[in-house]
């Protein structure tokens, strides 16, 4: 770890959009700040259906890549989720350093690391293989955002890619098999490897095979969300912590939600007074959705309707839940939550400010 002061904090402000590809409060932002910023993740939350062919998720990977780019700053890291159900507002959450003068950096505050594995072939996804570079990953991201340990990772978000139709085709001509040759199943598969090479680099369990899977549910991480999607071919990895060498005015927070009204397990970790909105305590909300057929012993049709996918019931479900506790719709919910927490809940975090801040200006 470097040992000389940090001279820049963390900060998050929400975009909103217009449609997928809207890069309007991106430019309108990146324009009004000085070269004292400088961007570092972006997290985006479209209208798509959050499927293999959500499209709206490519229109805003590109359109966020090329508007970084072209203000120069062509590595940030992207990550696009599909799925605004039910009261969910689309919306990007952009992360970047704020440089000044450090002052006391004894307080844990929020840092932020990003790593990307190489690309995965498509026998690949949904094997230990991806599970291992994204727990290589994982350990990239912690040492960039100054993290020493497993206990400052309160957070790690995750993209990772799905298996195509195409994908499938070249394959089995090369003799090479897939996990699955279902392209929606190839999704879940894809993120429960992710979620548990996250686990194993984080110490939350020993040991992994393939034949665990989405199968062996008493294998999960406790603070990892993963999303999968056609719009890229490696894994994007985010790692949020609260690290005693960062300075700041932001701190995060894990949560685990043990069913999909779990409003409990959220307010847990609520200060209070954080609740009270015109303070702006809470900036951020992040949590996964994991379908479910029944909730507290009573029967949903989450798994059996086939008109709507269950990842976008258990969406709209969550969402609704998590916006009426903090009182708004733009936070950040993701569908599917294989060994992200209990079979059925979710892993989540919540960005929030300090009491007291203890950065100059503030």
């Amino acid at each position: 770890m470097a040992s000389d002061p940090v001279r820049f904090e963390f900060g998050v402000t929400i975009l909103g959009t217009d449609h997928p590809g809207d890069v309007k409060e991106l430019l309108s932002f990146l324009s009004h700040k000085n070269k004292s910023i400088e961007p570092v993740a972006m997290l985006v939350k479209t209208e798509g259906n959050g499927c293999v062919n959500d499209f709206t998720r490519t229109m805003a990977y590109e359109s966020y890549k090329e508007t970084f780019s072209r203000a120069g700053f062509p590595d940030v890291g992207i990550i696009v989720s599909g799925g605004t159900e039910g009261v969910l507002s689309p919306h990007a959450t952009l992360i970047y350093k704020m440089f000044g003068e450090a002052l006391s950096v004894g307080e844990h505050s929020l840092s932020i690391g990003v790593s990307r594995t190489r690309e995965l072939a498509p026998h690949e996804i949904g094997t230990v293989m991806q599970a291992e570079l994204v727990g290589k990953a994982v350990r990239k991201a912690m040492h960039a955002a100054l993290l020493g340990c497993s206990e400052e990772v309160k957070f790690v978000q995750i993209k990772c890619p799905l298996l195509r139709d195409d994908d499938i085709a070249a394959v089995s001509r090369t003799g090479k098999p897939v996990v699955v040759d279902d392209t929606y199943r190839s999704m879940a598969l894809s993120r429960g490897a992710s979620a548990l090479g996250s686990a194993l680099a984080l110490g939350e369990i020993n040991s992994l095979s393939d034949s665990d899977i989405c199968a062996n549910w008493d294998l999960f991480s406790t603070v990892t969300s993963v999303s999968s999607g056609a719009e890229l071919r490696h894994c994007e990895v985010f790692v949020f912590g609260n690290s005693p060498r960062v300075p700041g005015s932001l701190v995060i927070s894990s949560f685990i939600m043990q069913d999909p009204i779990d409003s409990a397990g959220v307010c847990s970790i609520i200060r209070p007074h954080a609740l009270d909105r015109d303070e702006g305590q809470i900036v951020q909300l992040f949590a996964k959705a994991d379908p479910i057929g029944m909730v507290r012993g009573k029967r949903t049709v989450m798994l059996d309707d086939s008109d709507i996918h269950s990842t976008r019931h258990a969406r709209a479900a969550v969402g609704g839940v998590l916006s009426s506790i903090v009182g708004r719709t733009n936070i950040y919910v993701s569908g599917g939550a294989e060994h992200q927490g209990p079979r059925g809940g979710g892993s989540g975090a919540i960005i929030s400010r300090k009491p007291l801040y203890n950065w100059a200006g503030h």
